[in-house]
């Protein structure tokens, strides 16, 4: 699965379009079931191609649901904001970038490196090292 890029900043510079992001999930739920029960969810609104949600560090409590539609994505952005989701209001707007698989059914898609992690920070971080100090008796002779 093709990941979109950052979240959005805020809804009111975002455009409408197909992607929906999703916020302040619970991160707790498993990922197989937390595809599921978004579909379960969102699919009410019209038809899903791909749900996207990961379980790194950088990505947790968030998902993508991608549908066939923009006005499926409205009308879900507007009836499920702030609906308790596993015991937490969704927050929920537009993605700031078109989805890959949208990208790729309409042409536009362009294929970007996979970045290594010390990349994405800009820097290399140095290695991890510890300097214990013990403090002596000066009687244990």
């Amino acid at each position: 699965m093709a990941e979109t890029n950052n979240p959005p900043t805020g809804n009111n510079e975002v455009t409408p379009n197909m992607t929906i992001y999703i916020n302040n999930l619970n991160e707790k739920i498993k990922l197989d079931e937390l595809k599921k029960s978004l579909h379960a969810v969102f699919s009410q609104f019209g038809k899903i191609v791909e749900i996207l949600a990961f379980k790194t560090l950088k990505h947790k409590g968030q998902a993508w649901v991608v549908f066939e539609e923009v006005q499926s994505a409205t009308n879900a952005m507007r009836q499920m904001q702030s609906f308790p989701f596993y015991d937490k209001p969704m927050r929920i707007q537009y993605a700031k970038t078109k989805s890959d698989v949208i990208a790729k059914a309409d042409g536009t898609f362009v294929p970007r490196e996979k970045r290594k992690r010390h990349e994405e920070k800009g820097t290399v971080s140095p290695p991890y090292s510890t300097l214990r100090l013990i403090r002596m008796c000066s009687s244990s002779t």
